[in-house]
Order: structure tokens, then sequence, then C-alpha cells
């Protein structure tokens, strides 16, 4: 089996899972168009208007969406369609930008029968992007934040439209972002 790269992203309730902030919505996508997005209700949780203002999902919204429990056995089932399996973890592995160190504890928290299916290896952009730093392309020094740059526009041309910090969208530009960098390292 080869490894099964997925775009991965969350948007939370807050940025401090120690605090009280949850996952509120999740997106996981495939190059080959399989994509899912799930907003649910975490319950009590920390709220941060901060965190609002950039994914502008609503406390109303999260009063009407699926509980943790029922988007966990939705999400499991997908990634087993898509060809996860606990006897071997390792080979699905989460893309995204610093998806290993923010989005993945928040996934292990709210959705842990998901969370069996992920390897602890992730693809994170930004390493790659800074991988990349003051490297040369068609001649010009190019920095890391180009690099990033570049592989989202990369990934909004794939894509047709821009929806930044919705976690479905996004997990589908990682996984395109992905596809631009690695790309440019071969």
């Amino acid at each position: 089996m080869s490894y099964l790269f997925l775009g991965l992203d969350g948007e939370m309730s807050s940025s401090e899972l120690s605090e009280g902030g949850k996952l509120i919505q999740i997106g996981i996508s495939t190059l080959d168009g399989n994509n899912r997005s799930y907003t649910m209700n975490p319950g009590e949780c920390q709220w941060s208007e901060q965190a609002f203002a950039v994914h502008g999902i609503t406390r109303e919204k999260l009063s009407t969406s699926l509980s943790p429990e029922i988007v966990d056995v939705k999400l499991y089932e997908f990634l087993v369609e898509l060809g996860a399996d606990t006897k071997r973890r390792g080979k699905t592995i989460p893309v995204g930008f610093n998806v290993g160190a923010f989005d993945m504890p928040f996934v292990k928290d709210s959705l842990p029968k998901s969370y069996s299916l992920f390897s602890r290896k992730t693809v994170d952009l930004n390493a790659l992007c800074f991988a990349l730093d003051y490297s040369v392309d068609n001649g010009h020094v190019v920095n890391a934040e180009t690099w990033k740059k570049r592989a989202k526009a990369y990934a909004v041309e794939k894509i047709g439209m821009e929806n930044q910090h919705d976690a479905g969208w996004d997990s589908l530009m990682h996984i395109y972002c992905f596809e631009f960098l690695r790309g440019v390292m071969s």
C-alpha cells in the first residue's frame, strides 16, 4: 500500500485546546476529488471572538450541527472508504499548514475514532516552504513566503475559486499546495 495523503484542515472555537478550545469544523480532501467537510457542535467550549472573526461560523450554526460523536463515525467511514486502516495507520498522512502541531491535537481530542486512522507523521506545508527558502527559480532567489503564495495561487487556480477559512475548501487547498510544492522539489 502506498501512502494516502489527505489534505486536512480544522476550524476551532479557540486556538487553545488546553483552555477549552474545540474543533468545530473539519475538512478532508484527496487529489482525485474526494472531499468531505463537517461542522459540529462541540457543546461547552471556550469561544474566541478572534477565531470567529477568521472562520465566521456562528454559535447559532453550531447549535444545529452534528455532534462530534456522529461526525467521528461519518468521518471514520469516509476515511476507510479511501483506504485508511488502523492496522496501517502509518500510511494515512495528514497534509496542511501546521497540521501536525495545531490541527491534529484537536482532531485527537474531538474525533478519536477517526484520529486512530492517521499516522503520527504529517506533511507540514510550512516546512516544505522553509526547505525551499532562498532557492533559485528561473534565475531569481525565492523566499519561503513567496513559495507559500505561489502554492496557494496554484491551488486557487486548480479549485477555481477561493473560500479560505472553510475547512472543506482549505483541506482541498492544502492537497493542491502539496502537489505544487512536490513538483517544485522534484
